[in-house]
């Protein structure tokens, strides 16, 4: 989860660092004020997909797909 005081550090510096590691094949930062998450895969040279409310969040490398609704279950009262 992103939260305000590390955003920028998740963003950058921490990101930088995982995309170096060669199993890594997606990076997740899921937002803990809105209901979205920014995701960057490896297949795609890491460009950011934005998703929302609606969306599903789906991560083959571990064969692994929920809907953003249930991510963020019980974080929101939305």
């Amino acid at each position: 989860m992103l939260s305000p005081a590390t955003e920028r550090l998740d963003r950058r510096e921490e990101f930088l660092s995982y995309q170096r590691l060669p199993s890594l094949q997606e990076y997740v930062l899921v937002d803990q004020e809105k209901m979205a998450v920014t995701l960057f895969r490896r297949e795609s040279e890491w460009k950011p997909e934005h998703l929302s409310r609606g969306d599903s969040l789906a991560l083959p490398s571990i064969d692994f797909k929920l809907s953003l609704a249930e991510v963020h279950e019980d974080v929101l009262s939305e």
